[in-house]
């Protein structure tokens, strides 16, 4: 296995804890490890970030030295450089994290055991050095042949050539089922789809576009049933009504608008920028009841109910920092219909009383933007994306993160949840 790496320890850390951690390294070196240190690897002319891919595909054992500073201004990037390590696909490599100081761990690194070297003991250098060696691994002791024993004439003579056997046919390896299988594609817009809403029956979808068209597509045969024209903006979001008989979409200068599916119809529109002329709405999410609507939007930075049947605003409520996303998934109403969650920039996302437009509770851990959020059907749990490009699992009663899903490589745009609930689904 050592011939695979070029280095046995990769050190990730903060320059500002450098003159602990070439201390580290030294030691480490003399034990006889081979060791990428950035000071001793990059030269000048060299492209630094490359130069860092390179020693982390080329390391063997990752050891993330934690303190403040790294858990400040650079976890960010620290944490995306410790994924390879922590695939437990990636057989051969491990992850070591090293306490330097004390510090809060985040969320990806408390299921982790880390070596306390806080004090500098030799015990807990010792233990360093033993996680950072190669264990070789115990091959079985090859069988030895038993020693022949000579014939003799007579045996020589009475030993007959074993019969030939014929070969036996070669099976073809079985093809594992695809866990998913393409059935068709819907093309027809000219422009970005912005956002997807299918049927309660199943049976067809609407999709937005930036074509400034609505499409509604027979998902049995992938055909266009209708498209629906009238917008001077592109369509940023659209739902479905629980009887499937409307449509709702929403667009940044025209409010929310109304269309009846069976004639293609635009049936009306809640002009919302009458309102508040500040308000440009940006997503909305539907009420189980289908008669009200979440309206989320930039501008004045609100988020508003809007009764459909009386065409007025119930609430309005106006962020401190703002909505920044235009994705669907950037406003989802709870199961029960009694609350709503939203993304702000602040690195979180809020749940509000639809009832009243107060705030119930504030969701903070995200070290970036938070840009998608999607609840579980049984109404237990939260789910939210983040350009920091993880997922992280909330629990609603006690507006803790009880876990975050890594894996993806770029910022998390959408969730989706199964209607059993047991699976959900990211897309970055």
């Amino acid at each position: 296995m050592a011939d695979r790496f070029d280095y046995d320890v990769f050190l990730a850390h903060n320059s500002q804890d450098k003159p602990r951690v070439r201390k580290v390294a030294e030691r480490l070196k003399q034990a006889g490890l081979r060791v990428w240190l950035d000071e001793w690897v990059i030269k000048p002319g060299d492209d630094v970030y490359l130069a860092i891919e390179r020693g982390l595909e080329a390391a063997r054992v990752q050891v993330l030295c934690l303190s403040p500073a790294a858990l400040g201004s650079e976890w960010v990037t620290l944490e995306r450089s410790t994924v390879l390590f922590r695939d437990p696909t990636n057989q051969g490599r491990r992850f070591v994290p090293l306490l330097l100081a004390d510090c809060t761990l985040p969320d990806a690194l408390r299921r982790y055991k880390y070596v306390d070297f806080r004090q500098e003991t030799q015990t807990a250098f010792d233990e360093l050095l033993a996680a950072c060696r190669e264990e070789a691994e115990a091959a079985p002791p090859t069988p030895q042949p038993e020693p022949k024993e000579k014939p003799t004439k007579a045996k020589a003579k009475s030993k007959k050539k074993p019969a030939k056997r014929k070969p036996e046919p070669v099976k073809p390896p079985q093809q594992a089922e695809p866990l998913a299988v393409l059935q068709r594609k819907l093309t027809g817009h000219k422009g970005w789809v912005y956002s997807v809403a299918v049927s309660p029956d199943g049976s067809w979808a609407a999709s937005g576009s930036e074509d400034k068209t609505i499409k509604i597509w027979d998902l049995e045969t992938g055909q266009c049933r209708a498209t629906l024209q009238g917008h001077t903006d592109p369509v940023r979001s659209v739902a479905i009504a629980p009887d499937g008989k409307h449509v709702f979409s929403v667009l940044y200068d025209e409010g929310i608008t109304t269309w009846q599916i069976d004639g293609a119809e635009r049936v009306q529109t809640i002009e919302t920028v009458n309102a508040d002329p500040s308000f440009h709405p940006k997503a909305l999410a539907l009420l189980p009841s289908g008669d009200k609507v979440v309206c989320v939007g930039a501008g004045m930075h609100q988020v508003e109910l809007w009764d459909l049947g009386r065409r007025v605003r119930c609430w309005g409520y106006r962020l401190k920092k703002g909505f920044v996303r235009h994705c669907p998934n950037g406003c989802v109403v709870a199961p029960d219909g009694g609350s709503a969650f939203f993304d702000s920039e602040d690195n979180g996302f809020e749940q509000i009383n639809l009832s009243n437009g107060k705030i119930i509770r504030k969701f903070k851990g995200h070290t970036s933007t938070v840009s998608c959020v999607q609840v579980g059907t049984d109404g237990e749990f939260a789910f939210s994306g983040s350009d920091d490009k993880t997922v992280k699992v909330w629990d609603l009663a006690a507006g803790t993160c009880v876990g975050t899903l890594e894996g993806h490589e770029a910022s998390v745009e959408s969730i989706a949840v199964c209607p059993d609930g047991n699976l959900i689904a990211s897309a970055g």
